[in-house]
């Protein structure tokens, strides 16, 4: 579409009826009429030719559509814009309210016809008030008209309401007192000010698919009746002029709710009395479009027991893009072939390829049509010229868009290679700092021979009287390393035998020796470990035995190839052949000292491994890890040694004293 040029509005204007094709002197109620079908029939494409128009021929349709809106407004009276496009979209009313305050306001809905002029100004008085000027404004609004009488201060009001909603809005002309004495000679500029105030606020929301009901209730237009009458006169026109192979299904709630904003609440048409019309109340707007009632949502096949006319109704193609374009769809389409909601659905491929039919056509009639242009202006030697310039610069830019990609490809290609150098090296500095920190891992805490040079132990009884947990540990760490005698069991039906026990130098296994070979138990096979008092023994015939030890500790744990499998597996050690060790106690004290040590070794080594018996390395090798207690020896070492410093200092400070009071006693010493 495209604005009419002045001489042919001017020659529409000469010939304004037979543009619209109305006899001459008709009445407005035939124009309005006319123009009214001319905006459907437009705007829906209504018209069976135009789908097999080429280019030209549709802008020859446009110029005759913008010819007969020249002639409506003539004939109206309306003013003539000048560089204006005439749309035949804005019959539908699919402007939204700004800022809407409820719900029933978001479904209004307004038309984007809106055109206002001051023709007149006229000089009024209220009693005991100064005189005013009225401006007269004439509104045309959805092709009705009415008149407005408005003062500067409801234009102020009105521009203070909307600063509050718009962040930009269009400059109030100044206030003027020379208005409130007497009607200055100045040609209506102030009139015209305010004219162009008022349409640059409504076309700037309406370029945003808005409307203000501020604006509507400054201008007195009754939006929702005129609406209502619209849409009514609208889809009668459609129903009763339209034809098509295709019938659309629609919910009877919805078409009821339409019929209650169409019409009054007694079910009759506005428009029949003149006095009712003017009281009449409609009710709101129904909102969307929806047939989710007719139709299973699981599967999307309508439901069973479906009636006609009581629960859905069909239309016709332009009847639903019509109310489709206003109101919207809120869920499936149900399209027939028949007014028959079981009916097979109209999307099998015959139907859809004669619809398009008319798409192609136009496609091709545009490209045949470019061509042709092309041809043509190739005819001019200068034109000619001009594309193999633009045919050579065309080519030389593709291989330049070529060499850029090359050129970013080795870009890409160098920063990967050095990404990738940089990340080998990376590796290889984490791998060597692994391999560091495993190989300290791995190294026997240097302890001087494991507490060897230490001559004096405690026994365990005297371990057992020690409160400090720390100090209790290092202690029986020491002793331990040097040896226990102790009586053990490997069966409650054997006689306990005495054995030497001792703790290997990173703690990880209870070391005993007997006449035949020599025996370890890892810590990290212990199950359980317990206080038992008194010791049940028991005889060959499994009766219980009298003992003299009234108390030991008792040992669980698991065979040794079942564990390091079951550690190789990372599984839980709920299998395997369950063994008991007991060591007999002499009294309270050493079964209590030997428990609480064994318990921290055993807890010690099990941590080592709690997240699991193996790790793989940089190089993406399985290894194992081993459990140990060099932990605890470390800190035992630390705390003994910060003891033996301790105890000589107070060694030497005590020495010193003695030698003082000495002194003190025996006097100075004489001279021979």
């Amino acid at each position: 579409m495209g604005v009419l040029a002045v001489l042919k509005a001017k020659e529409v204007v000469a010939n304004a009826y037979d543009e619209l094709q109305v006899p001459v002197g008709a009445p407005p109620e035939q124009l309005v009429a006319t123009f009214r079908v001319a905006c459907l029939r437009k705007a829906l494409q209504m018209d069976n030719s135009s789908s097999n128009l080429s280019s030209n021929g549709r802008g020859d349709e446009d110029d005759a559509f913008q010819r007969q809106a020249v002639a409506y407004r003539f004939l109206y009276s309306l003013p003539l814009l000048n560089q204006t496009e005439y749309t035949a979209q804005h019959i539908f009313g699919t402007l939204r309210p700004l800022t809407p305050v409820t719900g029933e306001e978001a479904n209004e809905r307004a038309s984007a016809m809106l055109d206002v002029a001051i023709t007149s100004m006229e000089q009024a008085q209220r009693a005991w008030g100064l005189p005013y000027t009225n401006y007269v404004i004439s509104v045309h609004y959805w092709l009705r008209k009415h008149v407005v009488r408005r003062r500067y201060s409801e234009f102020a009001t009105l521009h203070a309401v909307l600063q509050t909603k718009l962040p930009v809005l269009p400059m109030l002309p100044p206030r003027a007192w020379a208005y409130k004495m007497r009607m200055p000679n100045d040609d209506g500029a102030r009139a015209q000010a305010l004219t162009q105030y008022l349409m640059r606020v409504v076309t700037m929301l309406a370029n945003r698919g808005l409307f203000s009901l501020d604006v509507m209730d400054f201008l007195e237009i009754d939006y929702r009746r005129v609406r209502a009458e619209e849409e009514a006169l609208a889809v009668e026109y459609l129903a009763r002029s339209a034809s098509s192979n295709v019938y659309y299904i629609v919910c009877c709630g919805w078409l009821d709710a339409w019929k209650k904003f169409l019409y009054t609440g007694d079910g009759e048409d506005a428009d029949k009395d003149a006095e009712c019309a003017a009281t009449a109340h409609h009710g709101p707007p129904p909102g969307k479009i929806s047939n989710g009632h007719l139709v299973d949502i699981s599967t999307g096949a309508p439901k069973d027991h479906l009636m006609p006319a009581r629960h859905y109704r069909c239309v016709n193609s332009v009847t639903w893009t019509y109310l489709r374009t206003i109101y919207g769809v809120d869920g499936p389409t149900l399209a027939r072939s028949s007014p028959d909601i079981y009916e097979k659905p109209v999307v099998d491929l015959v139907t859809l390829a004669v619809t398009t039919q008319h798409l192609v056509r136009g496609f091709l009639g545009r490209r045949a049509a470019k061509a042709r242009k092309q041809y043509v202006l190739l005819q001019d030697p200068d034109m000619e010229r001009r594309m193999v310039r633009i045919e050579r610069q065309a080519r030389l830019d593709e291989r330049m868009a070529v060499v850029r990609k090359y050129v970013n490809v080795k870009e890409y290609q160098t920063r990967h290679i050095a990404a990738i150098k940089i990340q080998r090296a990376f590796r290889m500095f984490l791998l060597r700092a692994e391999h560091k920190l495993l190989m300290a891992e791995s190294v026997v805490p240097e302890v001087a021979d494991n507490f060897q040079q230490i001559d004096e132990y405690l026994s365990l009884d005297e371990i057992g009287v020690v409160r400090d947990p720390q100090l209790r540990l290092a202690h029986f760490l020491i002793t331990m390393n040097k040896g226990v005698p102790l009586q053990k069991l490997r069966s409650r039906r054997k006689t306990p035998k005495w054995r030497l026990f001792k703790i290997n130098q990173i703690g990880s296994q209870l070391l005993w020796s007997s006449k035949k070979r020599s025996h370890a138990l890892a810590f990290v096979n212990v199950v359980h470990l317990a206080i038992e008092a008194p010791v049940v023994l028991k005889s060959g015939f499994g009766r219980r035995k009298p003992v003299a030890q009234s108390q030991g500790v008792v040992v669980t744990y698991r065979d040794g190839s079942s564990a390091s499998s079951e550690a190789e597996n990372n599984s839980k050690p709920s299998h395997g052949e369950i063994h008991e060790l007991i060591l007999m106690c002499e009294s309270a004290c050493e079964c209590e000292a030997l428990h609480f040590g064994l318990r921290a070794l055993v807890a010690e080594t099990t941590t080592r491994i709690s997240n699991g018996a193996s790790y793989v390395d940089g190089h993406g090798m399985i290894r194992r890890k081993y459990p140990h207690a060099k932990r605890l020896i470390r800190d035992a070492r630390a705390l003994m040694e910060q003891k033996s410093t301790t105890s000589g200092d107070e060694a030497a400070a005590n020495k010193e004293a003695l030698q003082r009071a000495s002194i003190v006693i025996s006097g100075p010493p004489t001279r021979a």
